[in-house]
């Protein structure tokens, strides 16, 4: 696509806006191109070390329900539960959950 994303338009979305979404654009025909493109990097998306997690789990879901709801969705016994990767899979789900305004974002600017 040729559509380029401003940094004030990035800055609408909470949870995307770290990730390089004008890379992605460059290499993209079509909106349905960036939606996969987005949601493969989002699946490579990690929060590393246990301090990171420990934060954004502290800021984002402090008694841990939403993040063992998703582990337990996603097939994951507890003894396989650590907080990166309930931050990982908490923060892969709010950046899904972003996908649909970054499309709309970019079809407002094709239109």
């Amino acid at each position: 696509m040729k559509k380029q994303i401003t940094k004030e338009e990035l800055n609408t979305l909470n949870y995307l806006c770290d990730l390089d979404i004008n890379y992605i654009l460059e290499d993209c025909e079509d909106i349905e191109e960036v939606r996969e493109a987005v949601e493969q990097m989002i699946q490579e998306d990690e929060i590393i070390y246990y301090y990171n997690a420990i934060e954004f789990l502290k800021e984002e879901d402090q008694s841990l329900h939403e993040s063992i709801g998703l582990a337990r969705d996603c097939g994951f016994s507890i003894e396989d539960l650590n907080s990166e990767l309930l931050a990982t899979l908490l923060n892969q789900s709010r950046m899904m959950d972003e996908v649909e305004d970054l499309l709309k974002l970019l079809e407002d600017d094709n239109e």
